[in-house]
């Protein structure tokens, strides 16, 4: 069942509407995780970034680095 739908904006609906009357079925019915699943290496992944932080920054510091990102 559909649980929610993100939305910019609601307007009223204007000529066919048909299209708004059914839920669209998924293209996959169930999700095969192990499709997707990839082995990582020494250098991959998390464990490419584990122990690389140098840890010298503040908090604040890192905060603004993270808002400057998004």
């Amino acid at each position: 069942k559909l649980l929610r739908i993100d939305a910019d904006t609601v307007q009223p609906a204007e000529g066919n509407i048909a299209i708004w009357s059914r839920v669209p079925a998924p293209k996959e019915q169930r999700l095969d995780a192990e499709r997707y699943r990839q082995v990582q290496g020494r250098g991959q992944g998390v464990a490419a970034i584990l122990g690389q932080w140098p840890g010298e920054e503040t908090d604040e510091e890192i905060a603004a680095f993270l808002e400057d990102l998004s």
